[in-house]
């Protein structure tokens, strides 16, 4: 049987791992402000301004909505 990982001891260097949750709900604006964000990004967020649709950048879309409308029946 596979143990649990002990997240409490240091590792080698002699870090203890930080919690990946926490006991208590943490209020969604202090979380905002942990990461910088001032409010909703919206689909901006996501674009990269370098990226140019093209012939190939075309059909990779078209292959991934294909396959995601596929998936959906």
């Amino acid at each position: 049987m596979k143990q649990p990982m002990d997240t409490t001891c240091p590792d080698d260097a002699g870090h203890v791992p930080a919690a990946m949750f926490t006991k208590f709900p943490v209020p969604i604006h202090e979380l905002m402000k942990r990461q910088g964000i001032s409010g909703p990004q919206g689909l901006a967020a996501f674009a990269d301004p370098k990226w140019e649709l093209d012939e190939k950048s075309q059909r990779f879309l078209e292959a991934i909505f294909a396959e995601s409308d596929s998936g959906q029946s």
